[in-house]
């Protein structure tokens, strides 16, 4: 919906719409937000009884632990997508990554929605110029204000 609206796919800024939730709650209709908590709770119900009724073995401690290291390893994986020269920069693009940050919608279009918000995920827009502080801002403030009064 959002490409449709604003020729842009999601980026992992919008994610900073969650703040908002109480606002954006009121844009849904209460019959719709009851009848989501309640196939929430049912779903939930449905997996506890599934766990007891026919629990699964997990097997040894080892596949345990891989099982939980593994996702923590793929999340640190993809955060390091866009620092150039390492592993998961080399690997994703051997398998066709192309990044395109001036254009989001051409980058998902080309690389895929999920791959473009990953791409997205750990970019530096702009390198810290040196001497930059916020006292070097206040000063340069300062200049300009003076500079305002004169004229």
């Amino acid at each position: 919906m959002k490409s449709a609206a604003r020729q842009e796919p999601l980026l992992p800024s919008d994610l900073s719409m969650i703040k908002a939730f109480p606002s954006l709650l009121g844009m849904v209709s209460i019959p719709f937000i009851v009848a989501t908590v309640i196939v929430m709770v049912l779903v939930v119900l449905l997996t506890v009884w599934l766990e007891r009724a026919h629990p699964v073995h997990m097997g040894t401690w080892k596949l345990r632990v891989l099982a939980l290291v593994l996702p923590l390893l793929m999340t640190g994986f993809v955060s390091r997508m866009n620092h150039t020269g390492g592993v998961s920069s080399t690997i994703a693009i051997g398998m066709g990554d192309g990044p395109r940050f001036y254009n989001q919608l051409a980058g998902a279009e080309n690389n895929g929605a999920v791959m473009q918000f990953l791409n997205n995920v750990d970019m530096t827009a702009m390198n810290e110029p040196q001497g930059y502080s916020k006292a070097a801002m206040m000063r340069i403030k300062s200049e300009y204000v003076a500079e305002a009064k004169k004229n």
